[in-house]
């Protein structure tokens, strides 16, 4: 989960992203170039975060859940 904000103080906006410890913080003088920020910001911790779950060897996947699938096809067969 990211925490996303923006918050306005007198001296500009602070543009926040991150939980935690891990959090990234920017000064901006306008709205604009805050929300601007930001959406760069998640767009890249997404696509990040997509291909951290994308499996490196997809045919392991398959080929694990395949087995799955054809041992509990067996175990049905034979129980019924």
């Amino acid at each position: 989960m990211l925490n996303v904000f923006i918050q306005h103080k007198p001296d500009g906006y602070y543009a926040f992203i991150g939980t935690g410890m891990r959090v990234q913080v920017m000064k901006f003088h306008t709205l604009p170039e805050a929300k601007a920020w930001l959406l760069k910001q998640l767009k890249l911790s997404l696509d990040k975060m997509q291909s951290e779950m994308q499996p490196e060897i997809p045919w392991l996947l398959w080929g694990c859940l395949g087995g799955a699938f054809a041992l509990l096809a067996t175990w049905r067969m034979l129980i019924f």
